[in-house]
C-alpha cells in the first residue's frame, strides 16, 4: 500500500511511502518518492528512534511526536515537520485552515524526567520555538511549540518525572 504525505515547512514536500514485501508497516523495505525522485531504502523502528540506510549512506534518526506534528533529528540538524496527508493538504488550501487537532495542550511524548523549561506563563512563543527539554534514556529531547501563541499555564517544572501523557504546558485559547 502507497501512502503519500505532504512535508510542511519552509520547502514544502511530496513524499511517497510504499513498502516493498511483507511484515509491519514500521520496519523493513520501502520505496520513497520524494518530489519525484525514487529511491530505496530499509527502516528500522526501536521506540521513536529509526536507522534508514538509503543507498550506501545510513541515517540514526530520532522523531519527537507531538500533538500530531513532529520533529526529526537526522545528522545532526533539527527539522520540524508537519505530515498532511491529500485531503489534509486540499483543505488547508481550500479554507487555509490549521489542520491540527487545535488542542491548546501540549502533552509528554514520552516517560523522562524534566530538566529544562525554556518559557514562562504569559510568554508569546512561535511554532518550532523550544519549550521545555525531557530526559529520557539519557537523551535529552527538547519539546518545541507545535503553534504559536501565548503560554497560559506551566505544569511542570525541571525536576518533575513524566509519564507519555502528562500534560505540560498550557496554550491560552486563541482570540477571535
Amino acid at each position: 500500500m502507497k501512502h503519500t504525505y505532504h512535508i510542511m515547512g519552509k520547502s514544502p514536500r511530496k513524499i511517497e511511502v510504499e513498502q516493498v514485501g511483507a511484515g509491519p508497516m514500521q520496519s523493513g523495505d520501502f520505496r520513497l518518492t520524494l518530489d519525484g525522485a525514487e529511491e530505496r531504502c530499509s527502516a528500522t523502528w526501536t521506540a521513536n528512534r529509526v536507522k534508514l540506510v538509503i543507498g550506501h549512506r545510513v541515517h540514526d534518526c530520532y522523531v519527537d511526536h507531538v500533538e500530531g506534528s513532529y520533529t526529526v533529528h537526522i545528522d545532526g540538524r533539527r527539522i520540524p515537520v508537519d505530515l498532511l496527508s491529500d485531503s489534509q493538504l486540499r483543505r488547508r488550501n481550500a479554507t487555509g485552515a490549521d489542520t491540527s487537532d487545535g488542542s491548546p495542550l501540549v502533552t509528554s511524548p514520552m516517560i523522562g524526567k524534566v530538566v529544562e523549561v525554556h518559557v514562562s506563563i504569559g510568554d508569546t512563543v512561535k511554532v518550532g520555538d523550544g519549550l521545555l527539554v525531557i530526559e529520557a534514556m539519557k537523551m535529552e529531547n527538547e519539546i518545541v511549540a507545535r503553534r504559536s501563541g501565548r503560554i497560559e499555564a506551566i505544569r511542570v517544572e525541571p525536576g518533575d518525572k513524566v509519564e507519555m501523557g502528562k500534560p505540560l504546558i498550557r496554550f491560552a485559547e486563541s482570540e477571535g
